[in-house]
């Protein structure tokens, strides 16, 4: 009895354990945040546009329902996916502000502004791929000005 007790202990401890494989597929949508930095150059009066910072993460991004009204003055960012056209997105423009206030006698007042130097952020939804997109101002009352290109 002692030996086939032993024995069981045995063969239980010696039996040989499946190795469990996982398979990780790579997902294809993914998120990308970038941050921006815009400035005016005041004697050449365009306006320039420096990636900060760039951050991806796997996921899907919610429609919104309601889109948003864009003023005269915004950028528009043209995506290519492998050399075609792929989106197209429009934000309002960081260094044109619009505040609305009212003053000291109480009326209602509108000013639109354009300050120097501003920091922005978006996040654009991607498939797996090379990507290219182009950023261009557009300004009232002037043709789109293409400011820079950068590839993800």
């Amino acid at each position: 009895m002692k030996y086939l007790l032993i024995g069981l202990i045995f063969l239980l401890a010696c039996t040989v354990k499946k190795a469990q494989v996982e398979v990780v597929v790579p997902s294809k949508d993914k998120i990308v945040f970038l941050v921006f930095n815009a400035s005016r150059d005041v004697s050449l009066a365009n306006t320039k546009v420096e990636l900060i910072k760039k951050t991806e993460s796997t996921g899907k991004i919610k429609q919104s329902k309601k889109q948003k009204e864009i003023s005269d003055n915004y950028l528009r960012f043209d995506f290519f996916q492998d050399g075609y056209f792929y989106d197209s997105v429009k934000i309002a423009h960081p260094l044109f502000k619009h505040f609305e206030y009212t003053d000291e006698r109480n009326q209602f007042v509108v000013k639109d502004t354009m300050v120097l130097n501003s920091e922005f952020f978006h996040r654009f939804q991607l498939n797996n791929g090379k990507y290219i997109f182009n950023i261009y101002e557009v300004v009232k009352n002037r043709s789109p000005y293409l400011i820079k290109s950068f590839e993800l």
